[in-house]
Order: structure tokens, then C-alpha cells, then sequence
């Protein structure tokens, strides 16, 4: 992310349509919500109650407070963000290596305010099959970023790799396309070519890649097809779920603000996604052998009536 004059349309992701002095290295096309983001490098005056605390997988520590619908996020080692969504902006630290801080903003600042409109945001990758969405999901380090590269390098419009926003007040879910970033581990990225695609970061685990503009189409939502919960296992194996036993599931993958009135809303969209789509256990090795059968269950499944 590098600065530019004045302030204008940026791009979309997550349904908002991004105003900003800054470039950026992975929104897509299309419009949304409009959504300000600037630079900042004070502290807020005040940052109001506390909320939650998050450890991320480097140990990282980030608080987050809340004040009359304004969220102060302190990400130990890089800064503060301050949430605005009432007025709809995001401001964020300075930071030296740009697109590394951008795919920190669309990830917990950009999730903060989707969940205070009244959203709902789920951990898992997504790819378009036909014009619909297969929503990936699963414990870390089952494989849910490889599958969707893999099936992005087959020609499936990558939707997102880690954060997916769902629309549920429709009668079939809608999906909005995240950012346009592929994260690999180096040892994936080492053989998984993704036509178009050009590495702009990279931290000691994995290997950031943007997506070629032409690959990333308008953040506009799409239809949900299905979602698809990712197992290990020795052999291939596929099977559609009662949606009753998947609340758990999808509870456990949910992002929900913690407050009574947070929890009751994630709840309550959950439950309406277990009713309203198919979802399928998926159970396989995790081998590099086994990564084209893989691709077509999940293909089948995004095509299934």
C-alpha cells in the first residue's frame, strides 16, 4: 500500500467500496459500501471498554476496546487501528511493508465493522464454480488455502483464502469476495503455480501472492452453493450432512462480536445457512497426489442442484 494524492475509489472487497490516498495491492472491481481508509500514527484519545484479546499463531497479542460504535484495535508489534462504523472508515498505522499491513486490514479492522452492521463472517476460503460459491473451511493447517489455490490455478474465481463475508437475509446466502490474496506456505508455493499471479510479501511462514487483475472480477455477492468441512483422513471420501448436526460446526468457525446481542445474531444467521445449503464432509489425505480428486468433489458439489 503506497500513498497517493487526493481521495478516491480504490476498489472493493467485503462488500465496501474502498476511498483512500492509498494504492493497494488486492481489491477487486465493483462498488459497495463506502468504507475510508487513511493513515493515522497517534493512539486514539480514547479507546472506551474493553472487549476481547486475541493471540494470533506468532503470539502475537491484540486488544480490542469499544466506545459508541467505535472499535480500537492495539495489534501488539504494529499499531493501532481504530474502527469507525458508524461513519464507515478504518484507520491504520503506518507501516513499512505495504501489502503485508493491507492483508491485515481486511482481515479482524474490516471484519469489526461488517459484524457491527450486522453481519456475518466466517474462517474459510472460497472459490466460484459456475457462478456460485463452495465456501472450504476446517482446523488450521488442513489444507483449506492449497485446495482453493489449486482450484484458483484450474479457473475457479479465488473468493478468498482466509475471511468470507455471507449475506443471510436472503432466502439462499450470498457471498462477497474478499481480498485478492493468496497466502502459501513456501513449501506449497514452491509447486503451485498460479497463472498471473506475482508474490508481493512474504513473512517467515508463507509467501503472499496477488492475484492478476484480470482473475479477481467485481466484489458483487454471489449465490452460496454449498460449504464443504474439511477432515484428514487415509482415504477420499464425501458425504452430505443433516444441517441440524452443523450448527457446532459452523459456531466454530463464526466471527461474532461478544456481547449477548452478538452472539444471538451470529447464532440465529448460522442456523439459517445450515437450513438453507448443502454441507458436505470432505475427508482425504493431504497429499499433492490426491489434490485432483479432491478438486473435482468440490467442483461436483459447487455444481450440484
Amino acid at each position: 500500500m503506497s500513498q497517493a494524492a487526493g481521495s478516491a475509489s480504490a476498489g472493493s472487497v467485503h462488500g465496501f467500496s474502498v476511498h483512500s490516498r492509498a494504492r493497494f495491492n488486492y481489491l477487486r472491481s465493483g462498488g459497495g459500501e463506502p468504507l475510508l481508509v487513511r493513515e493515522n500514527g497517534s493512539p486514539p484519545d480514547q479507546v472506551g471498554s474493553f472487549l476481547a484479546q486475541r493471540t494470533s499463531r506468532n503470539g502475537a497479542v491484540t486488544h480490542i476496546y469499544e466506545r459508541n460504535g467505535t472499535f480500537s484495535v492495539d495489534v501488539e508489534g504494529i499499531g493501532w487501528f481504530v474502527v469507525d462504523s458508524t461513519a464507515g472508515s478504518i484507520e491504520v498505522p503506518p507501516w513499512p511493508e505495504p501489502a503485508w499491513l493491507e492483508a491485515e486490514i481486511w482481515g479482524l479492522p474490516a471484519a469489526l465493522l461488517v459484524l457491527a452492521r450486522g453481519g456475518l463472517l466466517l474462517h474459510a476460503s472460497a472459490v466460484e464454480v459456475d457462478g456460485r460459491v463452495v465456501i472450504l473451511t476446517g482446523p488450521s493447517h488442513h489444507g483449506k488455502t492449497t485446495l482453493a489455490g489449486a482450484l484458483s490455478a484450474a479457473g475457479h474465481r479465488l473468493l478468498s483464502e482466509d475471511l468470507i463475508r455471507l449475506d443471510v437475509g436472503t432466502t439462499t446466502p450470498r457471498v462477497y469476495p474478499g481480498p485478492a490474496v493468496l497466502r502459501l506456505r513456501r513449501d506449497v508455493a514452491r509447486w503451485l503455480d498460479v497463472p498471473g499471479a506475482r508474490e508481493v510479501a512474504a513473512d517467515a511462514e508463507k509467501v503472499h501472492l496477488a492475484l492478476e487483475p484480470a482473475q479477481r472480477g467485481t466484489c458483487d455477492p454471489l449465490p452460496l452453493a454449498g460449504i464443504v468441512l474439511l477432515h484428514r483422513g487415509s482415504t477420499l471420501a464425501m458425504e452430505r450432512l443433516e444441517p441440524v448436526s452443523m450448527i457446532q460446526d459452523l459456531w466454530a468457525i463464526s466471527l461474532n462480536l461478544p456481547t449477548s446481542e452478538g452472539r444471538a445474531r451470529c447464532f440465529n444467521d448460522i442456523t439459517h445457512i445450515a437450513e438453507s445449503v448443502p454441507i458436505w464432509k470432505l475427508v482425504r489425505p493431504l497429499t499433492r497426489e490426491s489434490l485432483p480428486d479432491v478438486m473435482n468433489l468440490v467442483i461436483e458439489a459447487g455444481r450440484a442442484p
